[in-house]
């Protein structure tokens, strides 16, 4: 029997994952706005949601760093109808947080292709704002924490901006903070100005 291990081999882990992966997408596919209601639509895109999450910790305990990155990513274009609203953000906020759990495994940089850095500090930015909306001040000032020492750099002032409201909300002196943007925004600016130089010398060999 496939389950008689207490813990499956990769190969397994990564059929499980892209079983999900499809799982999710023919319920995406069903959806048709011609014969559903919104209420319908919504209940199919929650079911697909799941078995997103449920691929991405598949795909965690390979790890496959790219099966990780393809399960977010049906994730987040699933979810995207329900960011609209405080209330629908909420709906989602449980599975984008346990995406994110297992996206932290996936390595990235300040060198990372630009869109992949975009996605990634989004998926925080929804997570912060959902935890914002509720007055979740502590736990949203823990989730930038946690993304700060997982995004680079170049993704920090967002984060940074979500952080300060935090600890302003929480009553906590922001001056150490707010020093610590302005050192990360300089720095950023040094390691930009170094990446572009670095290009241009490339260029010319």
């Amino acid at each position: 029997m496939l389950f008689r291990s207490a813990k499956p081999i990769p190969r397994l882990w990564r059929w499980f994952a892209l079983a999900e992966v499809c799982h999710g997408r023919a319920l995406v596919a069903q959806i048709d706005p011609e014969k559903h209601d919104m209420a319908s639509q919504d209940h199919l895109k929650q079911e697909a949601i799941s078995h997103f999450v449920l691929a991405a910790q598949y795909a965690g305990q390979v790890p496959s760093h790219n099966l990780i990155t393809v399960a977010t990513q049906c994730l987040w274009n699933t979810a995207v109808s329900f960011m609209q609203t405080a209330a629908a953000r909420l709906t989602v906020l449980e599975a984008v947080q346990a995406a994110i759990h297992e996206l932290a495994k996936v390595p990235v940089t300040d060198e990372s292709d630009d869109a992949i850095k975009t996605f990634r500090t989004k998926m925080y930015v929804l997570v912060l704002e959902t935890l914002a909306d509720g007055g979740r001040w502590k736990e949203g000032l823990d989730a930038t924490a946690k993304a700060l020492k997982v995004l680079p750099a170049s993704c920090h002032k967002d984060l940074w901006d979500f952080r300060i409201t935090f600890l302003g909300k929480l009553g906590k002196d922001t001056t150490a903070e707010m020093l610590k943007v302005k050192e990360s925004g300089e720095e950023m600016v040094a390691r930009s100005e170094e990446r572009r130089v670095g290009k241009e010398c490339r260029s010319r060999w």
